[in-house]
């Protein structure tokens, strides 16, 4: 999404930002960025719903990882339902599970009825439910590759304000320009590859990055203006480049 300069006028500091980063070694990496006006709520479930799932299914069915998420101990995650949650969580299931004890579900089989979960969260258009929506699946996500002790496998994906996302997303834009820290063992071919693309860009992410940590940031829509050109370069440039 590209926000025109006519268009910041009336914007204020109500932008929400969605930023997801995912790494599964040999199968797929990278990062999401996106934002979105209070007017945009029905894109914004639709981006949700839809990289959520296809989120799930790759990292469910990859072969590298796939066993993981079938011996998962999802259980746990069944506490956080209320009553018509778990209505939605059975109806997602196959017929001849829907009247089985929760706790003698597959894993599989729980991590479907979660899911349509998170989508019934996200449906609401809620703000709060979104986030819970969130909250669950990184919840599933922990609970299958947190044993896996190779590769560091990661996903997480979160929903901010600007005075929340830009000072964090700023420190990591500036570490990846960071010709040491891009020596450093995290810094796998993706990191370098932002590193190398932002690279000319670093007197410009400094002062930024000053400006965001202010307290009180944005003090208006000409400074949150700024920052989302640089969000603009960062979707243009490293994100829709890497993914393609």
């Amino acid at each position: 999404m590209t926000i025109s300069t006519s268009e910041t006028a009336s914007m204020a500091t109500e932008l929400m930002f969605v930023y997801a980063h995912h790494k599964l070694p040999g199968v797929s990496d990278g990062e999401w960025v996106e934002y979105y006006r209070p007017s945009g709520t029905n894109r914004l479930r639709q981006d949700l719903t839809s990289y959520l799932s296809r989120l799930l299914e790759l990292f469910s069915t990859s072969y590298e990882y796939g066993e993981y998420f079938a011996v998962a101990e999802f259980e746990s995650l069944l506490e956080s339902l209320d009553e018509n949650e778990i209505q939605v969580f059975k109806l997602a299931l196959r017929t001849e599970c829907r009247d089985e004890a929760l706790e003698e579900l597959s894993p599989l089989t729980i991590m479907a009825g979660l899911e349509a979960v998170i989508l019934h969260r996200i449906s609401t258009g809620d703000l709060v439910e979104i986030r819970l929506a969130l909250e669950l699946f990184d919840s599933i996500m922990k609970s299958a590759i947190e044993c896996v002790m190779y590769d560091n496998p990661r996903s997480y994906i979160r929903l901010e304000t600007a005075a929340e996302f830009a000072p964090w997303f700023m420190d990591g834009l500036l570490e990846a320009v960071d010709p040491d820290a891009r020596r450093t063992w995290h810094f796998d071919a993706y990191r370098t590859f932002v590193g190398e693309t932002l690279q000319p860009l670093k007197p410009l992410l400094e002062n930024l990055s000053r400006a965001v940590h202010q307290p009180g940031w944005p003090r208006d829509d000409l400074a949150l203006g700024r920052f989302l050109l640089i969000v603009d370069y960062f979707k243009r440039n490293v994100e829709e480049p890497w993914t393609s």
